[in-house]
């Protein structure tokens, strides 16, 4: 959709293709009866595709879809990261702790999410020596492996030689099976669903020595008393 849109008294073709509020076609239909229509609804006549034949326009509140698409567009502009390229010179005979400088500027570059240009310059006869510069550059990219990758590798432009080494974006492993915390960090209750209390086995103490057995499933029904029979002891007595 433009950014401009013809709304209302503005669109001056004679006939449009007409879509209302809720998105449902009505067809073609004059100009004047689709403003009508407009005015009925408290809503605004909205040209939205000027090329179609006739052109289609909808039925809508103007205000509030410029509203929406401003809140969109901001929000779409949040999420969108920008990457510059950040630029480290070497030379083919660069010594080792050199290197080591330059490699820990490169570091803290893609680190900071910024992608690093590597580039040696030649000059002279030193282009005979591409080749060394070749190694110099791989040696540097096996040196910031932990933080980049080669995104292009060393290639030779004209009397320069470059490479190009991206961030390595770290992935957090979804969390599955963990115990779990509370929100001040101390780890949660451990779950006894496996365990459950009461089941009748022994427990056992830390250091491995046996545990006091559970008495809940041995204890002893007391058996009730046995009456006596008043007919049977005077029986007994009378023999």
């Amino acid at each position: 959709m433009p950014d401009r849109n013809l709304i209302n008294e503005d669109i001056r073709v004679p006939q449009v293709r007409l879509v209302d509020e809720n998105g449902a076609q009505l067809g073609v239909v004059q100009t004047r009866a689709a403003l009508n229509m407009a005015l009925e609804r408290e809503l605004d006549l909205v040209m939205i595709a000027p090329q179609g034949v006739p052109p289609v326009c909808k039925l809508m509140d103007y205000g509030k879809f410029r509203f929406e698409s401003s809140k969109r567009e901001k929000e779409n502009r949040k999420k969108q990261k920008v990457v510059s390229v950040k630029e480290v010179k070497l030379s083919y005979s660069i010594d080792e702790r050199d290197l080591e400088i330059k490699a820990r500027n490169a570091i803290r570059m893609l680190n900071d999410g910024d992608k690093v240009r590597v580039s040696i310059q030649f000059r002279g006869r030193q282009i005979t020596h591409a080749n060394l510069g070749e190694k110099t550059m791989l040696h540097f990219a096996d040196v910031v492996a932990e933080h980049g990758k080669i995104d292009r590798a060393p290639k030779l432009e004209g009397r320069s030689m470059v490479m190009f080494v991206s961030p390595i974006v770290v992935k957090e492993p979804k969390g599955s099976g963990r115990e779990s915390g509370r929100a001040d960090g101390t780890p949660g209750e451990v779950s006894s669903v496996n365990n459950p209390k009461g089941s009748g086995r022994e427990s056992g103490r830390a250091d491995g020595t046996p545990g006091e057995v559970s008495s809940v499933n041995n204890k002893k029904k007391e058996e009730p008393p046995i009456a006596k029979d008043e007919n049977q002891t005077g029986s007994s007595e009378a023999v």
